[in-house]
């Protein structure tokens, strides 16, 4: 008897989480699947998913296109939907947030009604939909939503959320993703890293974890027509002033870099899942800790953290110089912008600090 694959389509595949969840699929699975990937066709995208173009189908489009998006549907078994515009990108251009992740999740949905109405759907939230929890750090699945001011990219997963519980589909799962890592992610600096206070709780995910929670999922029959929150775990937990140090260790830079004045103290999000265990007992995902994940960082790039580590004495007054020109809370302050002020601050007129404070790594 011959044995009959199924086929399961991933959408941004090229992402942080995607990338792990299609190289683990084609490394481990593909004996039992048939591997679609949904991607829009970037220069970038292409050339990180050549690799996989003899054993898997890489579909290249727009999941603002209806069509694009009916013909990557068209049979499947099962959906692992990722693919969306995140910050800062959602929060600076929230209409094309609007129409990439929630006209294309509409797009997925009715065309699994046309044409895979029994496909599972697995559909990637976030954390971000709970907002600000310094105050209350421990979130559970049944706490309510209240997006931080200015989080666009919230408002939509909160929206996707609600059309795919309406939908009348029958086999799906929504998972609220924590903070997803990956190794790579410690070498770079973005604007949105200081507008998280630096006292704020996180519980991170290595995406090499989440990709087995996801993977597992598809079979997983007791994660349907609910919801979970999806995090690494108690051994995964930590705080923001302490993933800013260790990551610019593993980034190879010594000394006091960043002020702590540049970053906001309010209107974010992240905390630590309560109920991560949960999903844990159905899935079996959590396999790393924190140690494993900050030494598979510092051994992604080793010698360009050598290299940083013997002339960032040198050049640290240059590259705090260059990371504080992204800094907007701090351009707030200076310029006082009372709208973003009461964002980042959550008063107008923030009260500047005789002393500046400096995280050391």
């Amino acid at each position: 008897m011959v044995h009959q694959k199924r086929t399961l389509l991933v959408t941004g595949g090229a992402g942080s989480v995607g990338s792990a969840l299609v190289e683990y699929v084609y490394r481990e699975k593909l004996a039992d699947w048939d591997l679609r990937v949904f991607e829009l066709n970037t220069a970038a995208n292409e050339r990180y998913l050549r690799q996989f173009k003899k054993r898997a189908t890489i579909i290249y489009g727009d999941l603002r296109n209806a069509e694009q998006v009916s013909d990557a549907v068209r049979g499947v078994d099962a959906i692992i939907h990722l693919g969306a515009v995140i910050p800062p990108l959602a929060d600076e251009h929230p209409a094309l947030a609007e129409a990439v992740n929630v006209g294309g999740t509409r797009n997925i949905i009715e065309a699994m009604k046309a044409h895979t109405p029994d496909a599972f759907l697995l559909y990637a939230s976030s954390i971000s939909v709970y907002g600000d929890r310094l105050k209350s750090p421990y979130i559970s699945v049944t706490d309510p939503l209240t997006p931080s001011l200015g989080d666009e990219y919230a408002l939509t997963k909160m929206a996707c959320e609600k059309m795919l519980q309406e939908s009348g589909l029958q086999n799906w799962t929504i998972f609220r993703l924590a903070a997803m890592m990956n190794t790579r992610m410690v070498q770079y600096f973005v604007p949105t890293m200081f507008h998280m206070p630096i006292e704020t709780p996180v519980e991170i995910c290595w995406t090499i974890d989440s990709a087995v929670a996801f993977f597992n999922a598809i079979d997983c029959q007791p994660l349907r027509r609910r919801i979970f929150n999806l995090g690494g775990g108690p051994k995964m937990r930590l705080y923001y002033r302490d993933i800013l140090v260790n990551f610019l260790k593993v980034a190879g830079i010594r000394g006091a870099l960043l002020p702590e004045n540049a970053f906001a103290t309010c209107n974010f999000h992240c905390g630590f899942y309560a109920d991560s265990q949960e999903l844990e007992d159905l899935l079996h995902f959590q396999k790393h800790n924190l140690e494993e994940f900050l030494a598979a960082a510092s051994n992604a790039h080793p010698w360009r953290r050598k290299l940083l580590e013997w002339i960032s004495p040198f050049i640290l007054p240059i590259v705090r110089f260059f990371l504080l020109r992204m800094s907007e809370p701090l351009i707030a302050r200076k310029q006082k912008d009372k709208k973003l002020c009461y964002r980042f601050f959550g008063t107008e007129s923030p009260v500047e600090s005789q002393e500046v404070a400096y995280i050391v790594s």
